[in-house]
């Protein structure tokens, strides 16, 4: 059975796509040491590269004497180099920034079998280059702004099951829901409130910022309190209002017993026994 997510499915959630934006990086900043541990890291969890992390990363992370950071970024070309991966920053500046992501995609051999994941990344650099004529800086500032929304497409009626919050389903339905996990606790809209004051020993002291905990509830302030449970417990039962609102056909709801009925639901599977 296919599972697919909305998380799943961003780009930036898979290590070739990462692993690209890595080296695109280096290209433009060789002394980003952060993006030269990440590229062996990438590479290593890839089987690009064999080794340890600490050892393979840690001659990177040292500068000898006069050395800039441009220069100790260079070493990393070298030592792509040495592992059987031709990458020429110089070369590799100087082309279109699809063609430099292939040429990086077909060295790295990332290619392969057909990766949905770098299709996709593949489209997004061709749509960014025609529209704004992206080079590697534009298009990383690009890539800082919109990876946690570009993902891939998947086909309507795509036969799999979907992951997904209960807030993402609003508006959705499907034949069948399995709501697992059911142990939702009723949380609290408001932790602290200010109130008005009128004590005759503090005449000073108008309103005051105060925990809206039972200690308060048994107060001459427990309206407030008591308010607050309210709105958690209408929170509490929207959410599953759009959850059993969701399925055309079945409703399968997984959740344990409550081991203990209290007067009013402070969770989802005593709010369903009340």
């Amino acid at each position: 059975i296919q599972v697919v997510s909305s998380e799943s499915m961003l780009l930036q959630n898979s290590p070739k796509v990462r692993l690209i934006i890595c080296v695109l990086t280096l290209l433009l900043n060789p002394g980003d040491k952060v993006a030269t541990v990440e590229c062996i890291d990438l590479m290593l969890r890839l089987g690009k590269i064999g080794g340890d992390l600490h050892r393979e990363a840690s001659g990177f992370l040292r500068k000898e004497p006069g050395q800039d950071e441009e220069d100790a970024g260079r070493g990393f070309f070298e030592f792509l180099a040495t592992k059987g991966y031709e990458v020429s920053r110089k070369a590799h500046l100087s082309i279109p920034l699809f063609d430099l992501c292939e040429s990086l995609i077909r060295i790295l051999g990332l290619g392969g079998k057909t990766d949905p994941f770098i299709q996709f990344f593949l489209d997004v650099v061709l749509e960014q280059e025609k529209e704004s004529q992206s080079g590697i800086r534009k298009f990383l500032e690009f890539w800082s702004r919109k990876r946690s929304s570009l993902s891939i497409v998947v086909p309507e009626g795509l036969d799999a099951v979907k992951v997904m919050t209960v807030h993402k389903a609003k508006g959705l339905e499907f034949p069948i829901v399995i709501y697992p996990f059911v142990k939702d606790l009723l949380k609290k809209t408001l932790d602290s409130a200010w109130i008005d004051l009128d004590n005759p020993k503090i005449p000073t002291l108008k309103t005051a910022l105060v925990t809206a905990n039972k200690a308060i509830q048994e107060s001459s302030y427990g309206a407030l309190v008591t308010r607050e449970l309210e709105k958690s417990q209408l929170d509490l039962v929207n959410l599953l209002y759009v959850t059993f609102t969701r399925p055309t056909d079945e409703l399968y709801v997984i959740a344990n017993h409550p081991q203990n009925l209290r007067g009013a639901a402070g969770s989802v599977p005593e709010l369903l026994m009340n």
